[in-house]
């Protein structure tokens, strides 16, 4: 009989008390008011018209961006699997920790729609995917600082930020140029790689970003359709701000609080960002002088895990009609789709 290991539940419950320590703070400080969900639960069209919004302009560009990396990488994938995988893959998230971490769901379901493929390339695929966000991400922090130069340079903090994302701007571009130059001789990342342990599964998932940074129409539309998910997240946060009532922030300052405080969603303690995503947002909407960062982010949740929810639509059909495994296997890099059950 299999037991369930003793450091996996030892982690569980430090996540577990740092969510509820997170909760129990942030309601007694007044920072988080949870009447503010049955005053959206009375307004049906409110949130008919925002669940909406998240799946159409937030949620579906990033499948069709997902289909357009996995074909730039040879893999094969129509319109109608992108759209099942991702929307499936957000139904598993709402159990998972952080934003991030359903992923693993996704190169199940890919690599049963590409038999004989390796896990590999996928993995550069999916990091690329995640690179297109946080790519946005600072492209529009970067301009917020650029074009609200006095403001950044009136607190230390807010100095440091913006030094902080003019580094992560220049670091990107280094690397985006490091990818592009064509080596006629030897890859001095590859004969890098080589030194390394497990080193044909990097030198693949370092290949395939390559692969990938060459095919300029696949990257350009990848930055359109990043583009239009970060105005979906952008356009929701503002909705919720001013039902809120709270006072409309400066459309400068609310395109890089919501995109740097969005970033923390990433991180795997609970379920969609919960926890370290409402003090992150309550932190940076403070930051920025505002109020309720930690009230819009509770709201955008709850509309985001309706959404992720409904997928257990496609799920339950996929399931049925392609034989899904019920329980989904560890994989290594080099496994491939033969191997899988």
């Amino acid at each position: 009989m299999r037991t369930f290991p003793f450091k996996k539940a030892l982690w569980f419950l430090l996540k577990l008390a740092f969510l509820v320590g997170i909760f129990w703070y942030l309601l007694h400080s007044e920072m988080l008011h949870l009447e503010l969900l049955l005053r959206l639960a009375q307004k049906p069209a409110a949130v008919l018209g925002q669940l909406v919004l998240l799946f159409g302009l937030l949620y579906f560009p990033v499948f069709l961006r997902l289909k357009v990396l996995l074909e730039a990488a040879d893999y094969r994938m129509s319109f109608g699997s992108a759209v099942w995988i991702g929307w499936i893959s957000l139904f598993f998230s709402t159990f998972l920790p952080g934003t991030v971490t359903a992923d693993a769901i996704k190169i199940y379901l890919v690599l049963r729609e590409n038999p004989g493929r390796s896990i590999a390339p996928m993995l550069a695929v999916m990091t690329v995917d995640h690179v297109f966000a946080l790519v946005i991400a600072i492209l529009i922090s970067a301009v917020a600082v650029a074009s609200n130069l006095d403001f950044f340079g009136q607190d230390p903090t807010l100095t440091l930020l913006a030094q902080a994302v003019v580094l992560l701007f220049v670091g990107l571009a280094v690397v985006w140029i490091l990818l592009s130059i064509p080596f006629k001789k030897q890859d001095p990342v590859l004969w890098i790689l080589g030194k390394l342990p497990a080193t044909g599964g990097l030198s693949s998932v370092y290949l395939t970003f390559r692969q990938l940074a060459k095919n300029r129409r696949a990257m350009a539309k990848s930055l359109l359709l990043s583009s239009v998910s970060s105005l979906g997240l952008l356009c929701s946060y503002g909705l919720l701000i001013e039902f809120i009532g709270l006072s409309q922030p400066h459309t400068g300052t609310l395109l890089w609080v919501i995109s740097l405080a969005d970033l923390s969603t990433a991180v795997p303690i609970g379920p969609s960002g919960l926890g370290v995503g409402h003090v992150t947002f309550e932190y940076f909407f403070q930051l920025a002088g505002l109020q309720g960062g930690a009230d819009t982010f509770n709201l955008h949740t709850i509309l985001r895990l309706i959404v992720c929810f409904f997928g257990a639509v496609p799920y339950l059909l996929y399931r049925r009609s392609a034989g899904l495994a019920g329980e989904l296997p560890a994989l290594s890099p080099t496994q491939t789709d033969s191997q899988l059950p």
